[in-house]
């Protein structure tokens, strides 16, 4: 990042590896060798990743004029992969309708 927003930004990283004392030298991110990079940027990226897809998820939802639900607490671990379910955009509300077919 640049501009303020990334100084901004990196004075949180640098706050953030301080509080919880985990070295941190710097955002460094090569796509060419992402084994090679160190465990916090790779962790970074990741979370970045997933709040980009979050963030456009929520953007075209708006434009179209359809409901978005992101981010229901607890989702993952109580809904066996491959259920059916209805997700009501009005209030957020996920109902199992059928468990994972076979």
């Amino acid at each position: 990042m640049r501009g303020l927003e990334g100084q901004r930004v990196r004075k949180a990283y640098v706050a953030a590896s301080r509080k919880y004392r985990v070295p941190w030298n710097g955002r460094h991110y090569d796509r060419e060798r992402w084994e090679g990079g160190d465990p916090i940027n790779r962790a970074l990226s990741a979370a970045n990743a997933l709040l980009n897809g979050l963030c456009h998820a929520a953007i075209v939802s708006r434009e179209y004029g359809i409901p978005c639900v992101v981010c229901v607490d607890g989702a993952t671990s109580l809904i066996p992969d491959g259920s059916t379910v209805r997700i009501c955009g009005t209030t957020g509300e996920v109902t199992v309708l059928a468990g994972p077919s076979r």
